[in-house]
């Protein structure tokens, strides 16, 4: 076989598999990934276009037309292919590297049309081709999209885009001017050979990315059936922790003797300071503002030292990991409402609460759910303007698969910064740096038991959001 007739059956390969892939692609399309099947298909059709632009390659089809468009064409398809890769639910994945890489390529693209430089156009393609591939990995490596169990077609993705790097790169070391070659293929052992990785590297990415829809179908799926599972099975669950009553009763009853002997003196101490001053309050014809607002004070009091100790009992237990609790399937807004009722009268007409359009169960363990909520929303209540109302909202997190609590509203910055827990703490417990106050240490500390985050988003200057993840 001459090398004209097999350089010919390597574009009719390549050609062939694209197709083929694109095929196998469709039937996998649902509506959260027509973006990236989209994208990758349109990459796809750009690099057959630049194969198709090489009439020295084809026999069957050929266009003159197409020639200086190849080069051009095939690096506007690595651009989509960085889009495909790059894309979650919501924009891009958020990778400075990735995203200045491709921006460099983005530049450097148009480099390949200017009739000025077709000598160097091999050069440009190479270089530019470098600059998309790297693009592609880092953006690929820090996409959370791909994350799966099985990772065996991202693996096979990234080692695709590894060995292009790497080929691309010998191949611009033997471009015009640092070599002879002017074209990416020809009749020399070195054309022919990039041409068959070309091939082979192309085959890979094609079942790397179909592996990796697969994995994401299957991955969204098993959530899906485990959200419909628990539905369906609320009188079997409600049966079993029936079962579990006594024990659940005793974990709790023990909890309870806990927090009482750890809060009883304090609390005294509290009740016996109020006691004192009632006497003189009721020889008064009538209580003052200044006298009521005295008590509320005091009744704050008591319940900032509730609420302190209990922490530091939480916190400790989650830090010394020695205390096996007892997780169980429960409506996420019944311990949200708990959370909200823990407040005094006065904060909870302060917490709006958005109910969500159907019944959302988590598996937790109630009681440290409902601490980590109380500390979020005293922790808003406090740092947001006087009098302003906060909004909670629970919602399903259908890509980092978990129930995510959002807490927003206007809070003020300078009371944020004042509130800043101790860098001991926050090395303990590996929190967030975002992370303010004691309550919020331990809500982070708590969210790490549930396998999710605690943090503090200020994208929007007039809402802060405090977001509290618990994965599934």
């Amino acid at each position: 076989m001459s090398n004209s007739d097999y350089l010919a059956a390597l574009g009719y390969v390549y050609l062939g598999q694209i197709v083929a892939f694109a095929f196998c692609q469709l039937l996998l399309l649902q509506p959260n990934n027509r973006v990236h099947i989209f994208y990758w298909q349109l990459a796809s059709g750009f690099s057959a276009l630049s194969i198709l632009g090489a009439p020295h390659i084809l026999t069957v089809f050929s266009s003159q037309d197409l020639i200086e468009w190849a080069g051009f064409s095939s690096l506007v398809g690595g651009l989509f292919r960085y889009v495909a890769l790059s894309f979650r639910t919501k924009g891009l994945t958020h990778d400075y590297w990735s995203k200045a890489f491709a921006m460099a390529a983005v530049v450097g693209t148009p480099f390949a049309l200017a009739p000025a430089l077709a000598e160097y156009r091999l050069l440009i393609a190479s270089v530019v081709g470098v600059a998309i591939s790297v693009a592609c990995f880092l953006a690929l490596l820090r996409n959370r999209y791909w994350a799966n169990e099985n990772e065996l077609g991202r693996r096979i993705v990234l080692a695709g885009m590894a060995v292009s790097i790497i080929a691309l790169a010998v191949r611009g070391l033997t471009s015009y001017p640092l070599g002879d070659d002017r074209l990416f293929v020809g009749a020399s052992m070195l054309q022919i050979r990039a041409m068959e990785i070309l091939v082979v590297i192309s085959i890979f990415l094609q079942i790397g990315f179909f592996g990796m829809l697969v994995n994401r179908r299957d991955k969204e799926a098993k959530f899906a059936d485990r959200r419909n599972v628990r539905v369906w099975q609320r009188s079997a669950i409600l049966a079993q922790r029936g079962r579990n009553m006594r024990e659940l009763a005793k974990q709790r009853l023990d909890l309870i003797q806990l927090l009482t002997h750890e809060v009883r003196q304090p609390i005294n101490n509290a009740q016996a300071s109020l006691q004192s001053i009632t006497p003189d309050l009721d020889k008064l014809p009538s209580i003052s503002d200044r006298a009521n607002y005295a008590l509320d004070r005091a009744k704050g009091s008591l319940d900032g030292i509730t609420r302190a100790l209990s922490n530091v009992i939480v916190a400790s237990t989650l830090v010394a990991d020695d205390q096996n609790w007892f997780r169980q399937q429960t409506d996420a807004m019944e311990i949200l409402e708990m959370a909200r009722l823990d407040c005094s009268n006065a904060n909870q007409k302060r917490i709006v609460v958005a109910p969500p359009d159907q019944h959302i169960f988590i598996e937790c363990v109630p009681t440290l759910l409902r601490v980590a909520l109380h500390n979020l929303l005293e922790h808003a209540l406090s740092v947001a303007d006087a009098g302003e109302n906060i909004s909670v909202s629970v919602t399903v997190d259908s890509v980092q698969l978990g129930v995510l609590f959002t807490i927003s509203g206007n809070m003020n910055p300078q009371k944020m910064e004042e509130m800043d827990v101790s860098r001991d703490l926050r090395e303990k417990g590996r929190a967030s740096p975002q992370m303010t106050s004691s309550g919020l240490f331990v809500a982070n500390l708590i969210a790490q038991n549930h396998l999710g985050e605690c943090s503090i988003e200020t994208d929007n200057p007039d809402v802060t959001k405090i977001i509290f993840l618990v994965r599934q």
